[in-house]
């Protein structure tokens, strides 16, 4: 209990150094803070979704929002309901949503790569 608490503080704290600051994960994925009060709010839902995200499952990618698809079929309907989320964000701030939250660096099974 006391962990979860200590990452949602986390996920706040970067949320809300975000707007100063444009982390580039989350400036990739919604674009800049708003400046009106209903786009802010909106804005800090999906900024928050991805940081906690993040901190709970420690992505690294700097490339994709919520990292790589995971293995086990908990992580991965967990991370499918944060990609849902932060895909309603982006349709709601009018961004095109962008699916690279979904895309991993491996290929799809059964593909092959020529040489």
């Amino acid at each position: 209990m006391l962990i979860e608490k200590r990452i949602e503080r986390q996920a706040r704290r970067q949320v809300a150094a975000s707007r100063l600051e444009p982390d580039q994960v989350i400036y990739s994925a919604l674009g800049p803070c708003p400046a009106d009060d209903a786009g802010k709010a909106v804005w800090d839902e999906g900024a928050y979704t991805i940081a906690l995200y993040r901190h709970r499952h420690a992505v690294g990618d700097d490339v994709n929002p919520l990292g790589k698809q995971p293995s086990g079929a908990a992580a991965r309907s967990e991370r499918a309901r944060a990609q849902r989320r932060v895909e309603d964000v982006q349709r709601s701030l009018g961004k095109t949503v962008d699916r690279s939250t979904e895309r991993t660096s491996s290929p799809e099974k059964g593909a092959y790569t020529r040489f």
